[in-house]
């Protein structure tokens, strides 16, 4: 489980994910990404797109990075740049493509 409190240098100890995947994923710099609590995602800029994003679009970043299977029947948004990173370089099950293409938001950089 990961808490709000984890660091996304932690995310990618723990759950071997390339730090750099996960800057690029929510439009980080890796100097920032490094030290990025997950809890701050919500702080990342998403007022185009009238949803926000949440500790659990970092969980479901990691599940479908790793191809974990999790419940989709709740609406969790992804900055649209984690789609091609999960696609290309993670393990996604097939459900959670179809899921990416519904629950995706533009992040301002």
């Amino acid at each position: 489980s990961i808490k709000g409190s984890y660091t996304f240098s932690d995310v990618s100890k723990y759950f071997e994910i390339p730090i750099d995947d996960l800057a690029k994923a929510f439009g980080l710099e890796i100097s920032k990404a490094k030290n990025f609590k997950c809890k701050d995602v919500k702080t990342l800029d998403t007022a185009s797109s009238g949803q926000t994003l949440d500790i659990d679009s970092v969980r479901y970043f990691v599940a479908f990075y790793k191809g974990i299977k999790v419940a989709l029947n709740v609406q969790v948004y992804l900055p649209s740049l984690a789609k091609d990173i999960i696609i290309r370089k993670g393990k996604p099950l097939a459900e959670q493509v179809e899921y990416l293409d519904k629950y995706l938001i533009e992040i301002g950089q």
